[in-house]
């Protein structure tokens, strides 16, 4: 079976936007796939992604777990989450939150030349990045997805970029600078993409573990309004963050 008739098979919905995304996009393999009952994981190597479906066999989450390495970032349903923990006993686990944005939106108008979107190659030379976060904007560069930064004086402060991207939906991605966090350029980049998304008809799902108090503070600033819960498993010494993929 294809990547697209897989996606197929679930409904596009918030817990389903990063799977249905990498399936397609096609960017991530498929293993221990069994169809009654629909079981099979996910795994995207390069990223350190991986997301369950069902039961499937053990040895697969095994398998898919050593192919994504120390950034390893489990995404369950809360269907299959105990089914993954007796798998993979080792790991942590946190309950993520995820939201729409509600009828009751907030989001920061943004002036005109404050937020661009970066230029194809342009990470590369952005020297005042982490060097975790430069890696992570390169990767999301290299499969062509647009990187929106919001900017003070010139120089790209916060990042954001659609994560995986569905027939209707798309999940929120941010990458802000330490130095430049609370003070409303996250919130502006953010802005910048969902005006741009909202004309293609994608919606935007917005996704923090509990413990990202943050991130959750803002989603709740910007009127975005929990829907549905996964649940993140990673190495104890990570913390685990509901990180998405490139497009």
């Amino acid at each position: 079976m294809n990547h697209r008739a897989l996606a197929a098979l679930l409904p596009d919905l918030p817990r389903w936007v990063e799977l249905r995304g990498e399936l397609l996009e096609g960017h991530a393999e498929v293993i221990g796939l069994t169809v009654d009952p629909l079981a099979f994981v996910v795994v995207a190597p390069a990223f350190g992604s991986v997301q369950v479906v069902g039961c499937p066999p053990v040895e697969a989450i095994g398998e898919a777990a050593g192919l994504a390495g120390p950034r390893l970032s489990i995404l369950v349903t809360a269907e299959s989450r105990g089914w993954v923990a007796a798998a993979l006993p080792e790991l942590i686990e946190e309950r993520a939150i995820l939201h729409l944005l509600g009828p009751d939106a907030r989001l920061p108008d943004v002036a005109a030349g404050a937020v661009r979107h970066l230029l194809p190659g342009e990470v590369t030379a952005l020297t005042h990045l982490p060097a975790e976060t430069r890696e992570e904007l390169i990767a999301v560069d290299a499969v062509g997805a647009p990187i929106a930064a919001a900017l003070e004086a010139d120089t790209p402060v916060a990042f954001c970029y659609a994560g995986a991207v569905t027939e209707s939906l798309w999940d929120i991605s941010i990458e802000s600078l330490t130095t430049w966090r609370r003070r409303g350029f996250a919130a502006k980049a953010v802005a910048f993409e969902v005006e741009r998304l909202r004309a293609s008809g994608q919606l935007p799902v917005w996704g923090a573990v509990e413990s990202n108090a943050a991130s959750l503070g803002l989603a709740a600033k910007l009127g975005f309004v929990p829907t549905d819960e996964v649940w993140v498993f990673s190495a104890p010494a990570v913390p685990a963050e509901l990180g998405s993929r490139p497009r």
